[in-house]
């Protein structure tokens, strides 16, 4: 079902579900992106949503299904999690494990920039246990606090087209307002050595308890096979699928020109 048809259904109520199939051209095309902006708008506000098969640009050939919850607000999240950010500060008893990649010099030392070079050629993974009181546990808590506080400007600006589709200054497509459920990763990566400074990794670490740590957005133009919400499924289409479904149709009219039933 193609976007102009399932709009009309979905106005109309005559189905509880449908497939919407799409191409990336459509997302370029302001007639159909409209649409199909126009359907996701009139999917139910929340709920979760379900992105299959997705390979991310920076994924290294990484394939995933990802579930997001929906309508989340993003101010009501960094309040959250300024709350807890405050409790962790005034706990005696915290304690955090994080595991983060170092290049090395062979003998014990990282390298003050955190990358490689010829003098710290060596990729080290390290693990440390961090509790309350320590220096670098402080100077994350309070890295993590000034984001919240004193965040850095946008990068850039999102227009809302409703119920948590936006569209940036280019007009790309995002859906925003979401908080990653889980993810399921269907193959993996080639991925490369990755290192990290000792507070962001901790940092990040800590992040992930909080809601602004889950906190996603997402780009309708990516690689992916479907897109499940709201009793809709869009179906991403290849142009080859696409160019593959209009021979097929013109081959079953043959049949049937030929064969009359």
């Amino acid at each position: 079902m193609f976007i102009q048809e399932a709009m009309e259904l979905l106005r109309k109520q005559k189905v509880k579900t449908m497939k919407v199939t799409y191409t990336k051209a459509d997302l370029l095309d302001p007639a159909k992106a409209t649409i199909l902006s126009g359907i996701i708008n009139d999917t139910k506000h929340g709920g979760f949503m379900t992105v299959h098969a997705l390979v991310p640009k920076t994924g290294y050939g990484e394939i995933s299904d990802y579930t997001f919850c929906k309508g989340i607000s993003y101010e009501n999240a960094v309040k959250t999690s300024l709350k807890i950010l405050t409790k962790l500060e005034n706990d005696p008893t915290f304690s955090i494990r994080v595991t983060r990649g170092t290049w090395q010099d062979g003998q014990g030392n990282e390298s003050p920039t955190g990358k490689k070079s010829k003098a710290f050629p060596v990729p080290v993974t390290v693990s440390q246990t961090y509790m309350a009181g320590d220096a670098a546990t402080k100077e994350a808590f309070a890295k993590i606090r000034k984001s919240l506080e004193a965040p850095a400007a946008p990068t850039k600006e999102y227009v809302s087209l409703g119920n948590g589709i936006y569209k940036d200054e280019n007009d790309t497509l995002f859906l925003r307002d979401l908080r990653l459920v889980s993810k399921r990763v269907i193959q993996h990566g080639a991925y490369p050595f990755s290192a990290s400074g000792e507070i962001v990794a901790l940092a990040d670490a800590v992040k992930k308890v909080m809601p602004v740590g889950n906190y996603r957005q997402f780009r309708l133009d990516q690689d992916y096979d479907s897109i499940s919400m709201g009793g809709i499924e869009l179906e991403q289409e290849t142009p080859e699928e696409k160019e593959g479904m209009g021979l097929a149709k013109k081959i079953q009219a043959l049949v049937k020109e030929i064969m009359p039933v």
